[in-house]
């Protein structure tokens, strides 16, 4: 069968693909950055599609050509304004589905989410639930797959989050009391329900929902998450109103990460279901969370990931601070130092121009940093910036090494942690 997958080089997608693969079909993925998908599946046929702009039939009418099937595996929860949630969860997919009936492909299965209802209060779910409601109005063999909270060995947003929660020293914070109900589900066992929706023509036009056979507590979670690190018990501590609230508006605002109101407002409706109706129409007994660590133990690697999720946003506004800071400071500070180079240059002129242009290099470094603009050249940028700075420093001010406060020393650890954070910046 030639399937169609969106959402590929996501969490989920990236385990359909694989499950897809497995099963001997052929895997057409439309994803918005090919050249991440090609190195890890170069089996299969890659091409491009932009959720936010290919909101028409007739842009995927050329894609869907030759298709058997169609899983759409694409959705937003965090870093998403009501526009783009509109666009991908909305506009793309039901003009997804339309091309597909114009064309005759009569199997589309698409993953949505237990908790995608309209009282959930959220632009999340009722966007999710319009995507739902529509392609339930279509005359094909349909499959609406909607999982509770999706986890595996890997991490990705709402688990992400658990897990750096679940490995910070001593305390592990709580919402409220930590009583809000899951039923995680296995990141594998979803993958097999959505291959048993793609296959089986007893699923046709159902809605399934794949829940594990664990109704857990938030707390729960994270006390497992935390046993399965390795890490020793520490103490449950419920954050209080007066810090949660400021930390979601900011949330809302910098739409960094999956702490923000919404997943807060997802987490509190509800994201349960019997088990045995998943069980009975897909034939998976899906595992506990019991079994499914148990069977994968965690190493170095998963540590490493729960403990720097919360220092890479640090590191990233640390950095930005320092330049800002360095160029503002520098207006005041700088003009001595810009003097000696342009009078060692023969140009004291333009000292003045140099201030103003390395103050200015800096401050748009810091600005670019906390927008986020520009990421894949950011770090290049500032390693640049800074060996220049240091040879320039010292080619014409060697005694700058040898200062009380190491003006110049110090671009030493700021240089490595430039490196550390492009390091771990991927984060799909």
């Amino acid at each position: 069968m030639r399937v169609f997958v969106t959402g590929a080089n996501g969490f989920i997608g990236r385990y359909v693909t694989a499950k897809l693969l497995a099963e001997g079909h052929r895997v057409i993925a439309a994803v918005r950055r090919p050249e991440e998908l090609e190195h890890r599946f170069p089996q299969i046929k890659i091409v491009f599609a932009d959720l936010n702009a290919a909101v028409l039939p007739d842009d995927w009418q050329p894609l869907l050509g030759g298709c058997d099937a169609i899983v759409n595996c694409a959705g937003l929860l965090q870093d998403a304004g009501s526009d783009r949630l509109q666009a991908v969860h909305i506009d793309a997919p039901k003009a997804m589905f339309d091309a597909a009936v114009a064309l005759g492909i009569n199997r589309i299965v698409h993953v949505s989410a237990i908790s995608a209802e309209p009282e959930a209060g959220t632009d999340y779910a009722s966007t999710k639930h319009a995507c739902d409601q529509h392609l339930q109005s279509l005359d094909v063999d349909w499959v609406i797959v909607r999982p509770s909270l999706v986890y595996g060995v890997q991490a990705y947003g709402g688990t992400s989050l658990m897990r750096a929660f679940a490995a910070l020293p001593w305390v592990l914070p709580l919402i409220g009391k930590g009583d809000q109900i899951f039923q995680p589900i296995f990141v594998k066992d979803l993958a097999d329900a959505v291959h048993a929706a793609l296959t089986r023509s007893d699923l046709a036009r159902t809605i399934v929902e794949p829940v594990g056979p664990q109704r857990l507590t938030y707390k729960e979670i994270l006390a497992k998450m935390r046993a399965w690190l390795g890490l020793p018990q520490a103490h449950f501590v419920t954050v209080p109103d007066i810090l949660l609230r400021p930390a979601l508006w900011l949330g809302d605002r910098v739409k960094i990460g999956p702490l923000n109101s919404t997943s807060l407002r997802q987490i509190e409706f509800g994201n349960a279901a019997p088990v045995e109706p998943f069980t009975s129409a897909t034939g998976i007994k899906p595992l506990s969370m019991d079994e499914a660590f148990a069977q994968n133990p965690s190493f170095a690697q998963e540590i490493w990931h729960a403990r720097l999720y919360f220092l890479k946003p640090t590191i990233r506004f640390v950095l930005a601070l320092m330049w800002l800071l360095s160029g503002l400071i520098g207006l005041f500070t700088a003009r001595d130092i810009s003097a000696q180079v342009a009078g060692a240059l023969g140009v004291l002129f333009l000292a003045p121009a140099l201030t103003l242009l390395t103050c200015a290099l800096d401050i748009g470094i810091g600005w670019l940093l906390l927008t986020q603009r520009l990421r894949h050249v950011i770090g290049a940028l500032q390693l640049g910036v800074i060996l220049f700075y240091t040879v320039a420093l010292t080619l014409f001010l060697p005694g700058l090494w040898l200062e009380p406060l190491g003006p110049l020393l110090k671009n030493v650890p700021i240089f490595v942690l430039v490196l550390v954070s492009m390091a771990i910046d991927q984060d799909r």
